[in-house]
């Protein structure tokens, strides 16, 4: 997906707590939160990358190769696991937003628990997959 295909669907990411909002009457504040949820493992990882390349002094405005699910690959993951890895984290996102949406008492304190885990087990897996790398020296078959 290009830069035209990816606008499109950022802006109808963006776009859809709000319609919802005012077509179902449902509470912004909760819609808002479920559509971070859903984008987590993007929002995160974007975020985490600007922060660990701020740390190390990059320049984050020059292009990279840095964020997690691009280190995963260059460590000799396929493209096809990382993306079924990311698009379950994402489902998992989504079953803690349908919480959140529907006002189920403490689902807010969980999603962020159990999205911060989420985050902790992808972290280890980068890191697992890049010392193997370094280890042997080739890429995991």
């Amino acid at each position: 997906m290009g830069d035209a295909g990816s606008t499109v669907l950022g802006f109808l990411f963006a776009a859809a707590p709000l319609l919802a909002a005012v077509e179902g009457q449902l509470a912004f504040d909760r819609l808002l939160i479920a559509a971070a949820l859903a984008l987590w493992p993007f929002l995160v990882d974007g975020t985490f990358t600007i922060f660990r390349r701020l740390g190390r002094g990059e320049n984050i405005l020059q292009a990279h190769r840095s964020h997690l699910y691009q280190r995963l690959v260059i460590a000799g993951q396929t493209h096809r696991r990382v993306t079924l890895v990311y698009g379950a984290l994402a489902a998992v996102g989504v079953a803690f937003g349908t919480l959140v949406v529907r006002g189920v008492p403490g689902a807010v304190p969980l999603a962020i628990g159990g999205v911060g885990l989420c985050f902790l087990g992808l972290w280890r897996w980068v890191c697992r997959v890049e010392e193997r790398v370094v280890v042997v020296g080739r890429p995991p078959g």
